[in-house]
């Protein structure tokens, strides 16, 4: 399968000219306009590893995604591909799925250059965090709904 990126830009110059004849006493105005048109179009491999799928409701059949470095959950077209040995790592963008700090008894999930958690292991076709983490070993992971329709976080 591939991805297809199609950009076109349109670009319009109007020049206006005016004259006058001296001997006639005639004015004369011209409008020319030029517009032109550029399209381009990539194609390129749909992404390589596996896409991660959340199997619950109410979030059944939504993927994990990156979101300007925010782990969302959300439709397949907009589905990443991942590496998990240890780390996860997000194809194409370089982005490693990490568990943010913080105080509350949740941890929010982030997408960052560099992989700060390692402790991500596949149990069967389910993620978990691993035993000897500092988590310990967790499968269950907090979806809260987003404002933007069909995708949570």
């Amino acid at each position: 399968a591939t991805t297809k990126t199609t950009t076109t830009t349109k670009t319009t110059t109007t020049t206006t000219t005016t004259s006058r004849s001296v001997s006639t006493g005639t004015t004369t105005t011209t409008k020319t306009s030029t517009t032109s048109s550029k399209t381009s179009t990539t194609t390129a491999p749909a992404g390589t590893g596996v896409q991660i799928r959340t199997v619950q409701d109410p979030v059944y059949h939504l993927y994990l995604q990156n979101d300007g470095g925010t782990a969302v959950i959300g439709p397949e077209a907009s589905s990443g591909h991942f590496t998990i040995n240890g780390s996860i790592k997000l194809n194409g963008a370089d982005l490693y799925l990490n568990i943010a700090s913080g105080t509350t008894s949740y941890r929010a999930l982030t997408f960052d250059s560099t992989a700060t958690f390692s402790g991500w292991a596949l149990e069967g076709d389910t993620i978990i965090t691993t035993q000897s983490s500092q988590y310990g070993r967790q499968l269950n992971f907090l979806a809260c709904q987003t404002s933007v329709s069909g995708e949570w976080q």
